[in-house]
């Protein structure tokens, strides 16, 4: 993954590397201005992958508090966001073949997700509005495939699935030009680790991913995390990805996605050259350096 060079757009982007503790609001602060988080209006993206794992109403009450412009909050439903998974063991319940057919039920447990949690009184807070892309594309408010065909293939080569350029709801192509922010509750996972690039996969409307998407032993799953941040990366910059560690408080920023979750991955213990999905990322994104991670990490011990 870095023994590329990279260009030297990306270089200069592989150096925006901000590691922060982060507790309270003037730390937030602090961390986002370091990081140069900027833009008149965000489209967020939080990672609610389960009621017992997701970005909690804490990270996002500092996130949003510190953010001025029109904000919204972007994300689809999962297999997994309901009253069954609270627990730290996910109990399948949806499948790909009853996704469909369980549509009102998966949208009461959104609900019920939303007050269980917190979220809903922040979002409320903040006079932010969450837009489900699940909700969105399966009611038929999706822009034509062929107008995010266009704009994608300007800036990279297809996706491997055309179908997924039919994945963008007429209310989030109307921001286009925002600032992009996807804000990742990071943790080890079966592919290794959740991270920043990889949770722009939540805005795959089917709930149950792990079907056609992942596909079996996960073989489509790096590029199906690949295309999906192909479509979103040419609809909205800037773009800044930052990694919540679990459980330590630490936050891990870059405009660069796979810088930021190389340093994310290594701060626990993770080696990033073995997730799949980051080596495929940085042939299209640009890659990491060593350095900048260890400069974060030197400075951050020195705070």
């Amino acid at each position: 993954m870095k023994s590329k060079p990279p260009k030297k757009s990306d270089r200069l982007k592989a150096q925006a590397l901000v590691i922060a503790k982060v507790a309270n609001i003037s730390d937030m602060q602090r961390f986002l201005k370091q990081l140069k988080i900027r833009g008149k209006g965000f489209l967020i993206k939080p990672n609610w992958s389960n009621a017992n794992t997701f970005t909690s109403a804490e990270t996002l009450d500092l996130l949003l508090g510190c953010l001025n412009g029109d904000k919204t909050v972007v994300e689809g439903y999962t297999a997994w966001r309901n009253k069954l998974n609270t627990g730290l063991e996910p109990r399948d319940f949806i499948t790909p073949s009853n996704a469909k057919r369980k549509w009102k039920w998966i949208r009461e447990q959104d609900k019920w997700f939303l007050n269980y949690s917190g979220i809903e009184a922040v979002l409320k807070k903040h006079g932010v509005e969450y837009v489900n892309v699940t909700e969105e594309v399966w009611s038929g408010r999706a822009v034509a495939i062929e107008k995010v065909k266009k704009i994608v293939e300007r800036k990279f080569t297809p996706v491997r699935n055309e179908e997924m350029y039919g994945f963008v709801p007429e209310k989030i192509y109307s921001l286009r030009g925002r600032t992009l922010i996807s804000v990742n509750f990071s943790r080890e996972t079966r592919e290794m680790m959740s991270l920043s690039t990889k949770n722009l996969f939540g805005l795959i409307p089917d709930p149950a991913r792990y079907g056609r998407w992942h596909g079996e032993n996960d073989a489509l799953l790096p590029q199906s995390i690949l295309d999906i941040n192909k479509i979103y990366r040419s609809l909205f910059e800037p773009r800044f990805w930052i990694n919540e560690l679990k459980n330590r408080r630490l936050y891990v920023g870059s405009e660069n996605s796979v810088q930021a979750d190389a340093a994310a991955a290594k701060i626990t213990g993770v080696n990033p050259e073995k997730i799949e999905y980051l080596q495929l990322a940085s042939k299209v994104f640009g890659g990491y350096r060593e350095a900048s991670i260890s400069k974060a990490l030197k400075e951050l011990k020195s705070a």
